[in-house]
């Protein structure tokens, strides 16, 4: 017998005109510019948010058209947070307002008095003390119970109290979150799904040279989420006493976690060697992390060509081939 892969969902598509308009109206005829990093966004030996800072100084030489920031913003894992020592200077604070203070004033000084156009995204962790510890999370800031227009998930019990006080220039998904840059549709996952199923995958290459056989072993383990349709395609999830769990998983909410279609970009933040590749038609992205132990870490730079087919026809967005993805170090 053998067993066969499922086939990833139909890839996304757009009338070819509107591709072109996109790259006319709104990109000036430039090609689109997509960042993406993944916290800690500081050192392990202090609270200064070093990397965080180099990266937007980055965005204000760069001007990317827009960055996507996965946390952990402030990573529950940092030393000082373990030993409840989080300090701006000499003073004691608690996670949410070091988050303000060091992430989304950083960001509104950027975006506002410095007027960088680029558009942020962010997404939790389930590391980060300013967000829930369960997989799916909601997204960052999400508003109190009870208020005016909530826009909290139907199946989030409790919400974080106070701002995170982002500016409107940043916008927020849940973990896993898909959005759309133009007509780039892209996938996030703060939780290192790649790094669990390299402990839970049995793989026997038959030699009989299918797609599968013939793939690297980082582009077969991101081939899962694909193939299965699923930002976490692990089940039952590890146990939280194994090495490799990252948090508690709520089954219920199992739904969170599909993949309704198959995005163009799949960014899979992981301790894993950085990459990006093409797997199966979808850009798969490990930007590795933008801070490692006291030093620098890396960061990517993807800029996407425009499509060259015109007329009215729906077309694949085929971006693996008219992407150049850059793995850079801060």
């Amino acid at each position: 017998g053998s067993i066969t892969p499922g086939p990833p969902a139909p890839p996304a598509s757009t009338p070819a005109k509107q591709m072109q308009e996109y790259h006319t109206k709104q990109q000036n005829n430039q090609p689109l510019s997509i960042w993406a990093a993944s916290g800690p966004y500081t050192t392990s030996d202090d609270l200064d948010y070093s990397p965080l800072k180099d990266l937007l100084a980055a965005c204000r030489q760069a001007k990317p058209d827009a960055v996507v920031l996965l946390g952990p913003f402030v990573d529950a894992d940092h030393p000082l947070a373990k030993n409840n020592d989080l300090k701006e200077g000499d003073e004691s604070v608690d996670a949410a307002t070091l988050f303000v203070l060091k992430v989304a004033w950083a960001l509104e000084k950027l975006v506002i008095e410095e007027d960088c156009p680029t558009q942020f995204i962010l997404a939790p962790a389930t590391r980060d003390l300013v967000a829930e510890p369960v997989f799916p999370q909601p997204p960052l800031d999400a508003p109190p119970l009870g208020t005016v227009n909530d826009a909290r998930p139907s199946w989030q019990d409790e919400m974080p109290v106070g701002s995170l006080e982002l500016p409107s220039q940043v916008h927020v998904v849940g973990n896993p979150g898909l959005f759309k840059i133009n007509e780039v549709v892209v996938g996030v996952t703060a939780t290192d799904v790649l790094f669990q199923l390299s402990s839970q995958e049995l793989f026997h290459n038959g030699r009989d040279n299918s797609d599968i056989a013939k793939m690297p072993r980082v582009a077969r383990l991101a081939s899962h989420l694909l193939s299965q349709r699923s930002f976490y395609p692990l089940f039952p999830p590890p146990s939280m006493s194994s090495t490799v769990a990252d948090a508690p998983v709520d089954l219920r909410q199992h739904g969170k976690w599909k993949l309704p279609l198959q995005p163009d970009v799949l960014i899979t933040p992981s301790k894993l060697q950085p990459f990006a590749r093409d797997v199966q038609g979808c850009l798969v992205l490990n930007p590795g992390h933008l801070s490692k132990g006291a030093g620098g870490g890396t960061f990517s730079q993807l800029t996407v060509h425009p499509l060259t087919a015109e007329g009215d026809e729906v077309k694949p967005h085929g971006v693996p081939a008219r992407t150049r993805a850059e793995i850079t170090r801060i």
